[in-house]
């Protein structure tokens, strides 16, 4: 077909969108808002967006016109999947976009087809943010149209591109060519329109039979729960002290959504109270998240937190209320020979004391009624058993516990975890904040809302903090410049951690110091502070606490942290900045991670003398140098009197020790800094050795240029 013949008949086929303008503008009725403005939809021609695309308009977002891939006049998700006609495919590249001429480039060699491309209005010429449009030879089905878009979707993962999961449901909203500052485009208009039922047919027969067979798995799982759940009630089996993980057991997580009328489509579900009517939630490996905010499971991704049986279940019928949920889960949904989970786990314990000898607590269980664990869901016992090996079992390293290190999700390097409770401690000047205000950046650039709370600064310092937070997208905060108090910040974070419903997931709080709002020495406070940062975390949030080392270090020549044992406790990761100043001026800082709850890596990172942070490629032991540097410190006095007795003449260490005597040196202290710094055996030798006839051996310098061959060779200087 040549572009004349391209022309004609993309002329001739004249496929309609429906088409309004701005997120609020709606045609469906709504019974519980009888007053809701109804405004009628457009219907637009693939002409008029060809158009749009060479001519775009300049509207503010609440104004842009928008288009969805079906001629169907409805925004209700449920109805475009179930009678929508689809006559183009759809594609939003927004989270670390590639560029537009990548993107036509993947279109021409994957699908050899018509094509628009267009940047967003907020894109940038460093940050091309795009949309896509493949008109196709032939309307889709519901069911087609979000085979053919995940299919879409995965053609661009191959290549690395990341695309917004939002394109995966029938009635989402995608805006149409809207000009910015930097406004670019690419159309492909004289080559056949995309038929995916013809390219992707056999992979469209494997999504189909990968539904089905993902409905008959599920429907297979929900069985064998059925089964544990049956075995557990015939039995008298109270082993298992943790009702959470013996209800995860018994309970797949599907038997919690279809119990709570959720619908099924594959791994793929529906909420009951969708607005959209999307499969927004999704279950892989037991877990599910969903992309609905609407959702009690709302998880924004599969690696923001995914909810196992128990996690959803708490979500669903206990919004959230983990005692609530232990108790009913334990009362009326697990049972153990008859009778409730909770009520055998009791008669069981009492059984325990009387078989070790420790006498009846009560003939009756109702005045026997042990706490559970919110964490674990065991109970926890009025008094402890006589079981030597109690608290040492406490400490027991659990698959469980090895599966949450597997499962964290860094969101820099492998250094900071989402949603953790992180603190960094260092010296006085040693770089703690202007790393972690290089890494505000950093999180900033990948999406996550940074702030930055800056009580530990002077004015001067912090208008050059406002400047980099202002260029680089996250937010710097200061209680003292602007008015505020440590106690205000306090009282709002505990506001913020009492919201109900609240997701934090892409928020990251940087507190510099946390000596400024929390009173390390004093237990009581500090524990009500790390209170109100646990309960954020527990929202997703992520928190970062810098905080000062000890004057002192310990015995082994490791910092400490400033403050009591229970910031170590309380916090998930302790993780210290190790630096050392180089004598070029400038100073590489190295993490050496003390107390940690995921798989982090140590990294280092070099501060130029003005300031500027880098990540280096390899770890340096900056704590092995600065050892080396203070143990030069407290040599160096002797080793300039080796240097200026042996300047002339080798001398051997009785010669030296005669000579240095009157001085206060004692032949032992010569005898091991002339051997710490002696060549072959130093990383910064200072003197040769030179055997001689009789016992020992003679002490001598040595020239420029050996010396110059020698550190070469060592790594040293």
């Amino acid at each position: 077909m040549n572009s004349t013949d391209c022309l004609n008949n993309r002329q001739q086929i004249k496929p309609v969108f429906v088409s309004g303008y701005g997120q609020f503008h709606t045609n469906e009725a709504d019974p519980a808002k009888p007053s809701k403005r109804l405004t009628p939809y457009e219907l637009l021609s693939r002409q008029d967006i060809e158009a749009m695309v060479d001519n775009p308009a300049n509207e503010p977002k609440s104004l842009a016109q928008w288009m969805i891939a079906s001629s169907l006049k409805s925004r209700v998700f449920a109805e475009q999947e179930k009678n929508g006609s689809f006559q183009a495919m759809v594609n939003d590249f927004d989270n670390n976009p590639t560029t537009l001429e990548n993107l036509a480039s993947i279109v021409a060699s994957e699908l050899h087809c018509n094509v628009e491309l267009y940047t967003t209005k907020s894109a940038t010429q460093d940050r091309q943010k795009a949309r896509l449009i493949i008109f196709l030879a032939k309307p889709l089905t519901g069911e087609q149209y979000l085979i053919c878009q995940g299919l879409m979707v995965d053609l661009f993962n191959k290549h690395g591109i990341e695309s917004d999961p939002r394109v995966l449901e029938a009635g989402q909203l995608f805006y149409l060519p809207n000009r910015g500052e930097f406004y670019k485009s690419i159309s492909v208009r004289d080559l056949n329109d995309f038929d995916p039922l013809e390219h992707w047919a056999l992979e469209i027969d494997l999504k189909r039979t990968e539904r089905i067979k993902a409905e008959q798995t599920a429907k297979a799982k929900q069985e064998e729960a059925k089964k544990r759940r049956e075995a557990l009630q015939a039995s008298s089996d109270t082993s298992c002290k943790s009702l959470i993980v013996q209800f995860n057991r018994c309970f797949e997580v599907e038997d919690i959504l279809l119990g709570a009328g959720y619908s099924q489509h594959g791994n793929n579900f529906r909420h009951p109270h969708s607005e959209s009517g999307s499969f927004s939630a999704s279950v892989k490996g037991g877990r599910v998240y969903s992309l609905s905010p609407n959702d009690p499971l709302y998880t924004a991704n599969e690696s923001n937190g995914a909810h196992d049986a128990f996690s959803a279940f708490t979500l669903i019928y206990h919004g959230g209320n983990t005692s609530d949920a232990l108790k009913d889960a334990g009362d009326n949904w697990l049972k153990v020979g008859g009778e409730s989970f909770n009520k055998a786990c009791q008669r069981s314990y009492i059984q325990e004391r009387e078989n070790n000898g420790l006498g009846m607590l009560s003939n009756s269980l109702a005045q026997f009624s042990p706490s559970i664990d919110p964490v674990t869901g065991e109970l926890i016992p009025l008094e402890n058993t006589n079981d030597p090996f109690l608290d040492l079992m406490t400490m027991e390293v659990t698959k469980e516990t090895v599966e949450k290190l597997d499962d964290a999700k860094f969101i820099y390097s492998k250094l900071i975890v989402a949603g953790h409770f992180i603190v960094f401690c260092a010296k006085a000047n040693g770089g703690k904040t202007t790393i972690m205000v290089y890494v505000s950046a950093e999180l900033a650039k990948s999406g996550y809302r940074v702030l930055y709370i800056n009580a530990d600064a002077s004015a001067s310092d912090l208008k050059t903090y406002a400047e980099h937070a202002h260029d680089n997208g996250y937010t710097l905060l200061n209680p003292d410049l602007t008015n505020g108090s440590a106690e205000k910040v306090i009282a709002s974070l505990k506001g913020m951690s009492q919201q109900l419903d609240a997701d934090y997931s892409k928020t990251v709080l940087v507190l510099d110091t946390l000596k400024k709002f929390a009173d390390l020495m004093q237990k009581s406070k500090a524990k009500e502070f790390n209170n109100i940062l646990r309960a954020l975390t527990s929202k997703g949030m992520t928190i970062v606490c810098l905080a000062h080392t000890n004057k002192y270090n310990d015995a082994d020549g490791k910092p400490i942290f400033e403050g009591t044992g229970d910031l170590r406790n309380d916090v998930d990761e302790l993780i210290y900045f190790i630096p050392v100043k180089n004598e070029d001026g400038t100073m590489t800082v190295s993490t050496e991670a003390d107390k940690v709850r995921a798989k982090v890596d140590n990294m280092s990172f070099s501060i130029s003398a003005d300031g500027e942070v880098s990540v280096l490629d390899g770890y340096v032991d900056t704590l092995s140098i600065a050892h080396e540097q203070q143990q030069y410190k407290e040599d160096e006095s002797i080793i300039e009197f080796v240097q200026e007795q042996i300047k002339t003449t080798s001398k051997t260490v009785s010669e030296l020790y005669q000579l240095g005597k009157d001085d206060g040196i004692t032949r032992r202290r010569l005898q091991t800094v002339l051997n710490r710094y002696v060549e072959g055996r130093s990383k910064n030798p200072k003197w040769l050795t030179l055997k001689v006839p009789t016992h020992g051996c003679r002490y001598g310098l040595m020239a420029d240029g050996y010396l110059s061959e020698i550190l070469k060779k060592v790594g040293g200087g």
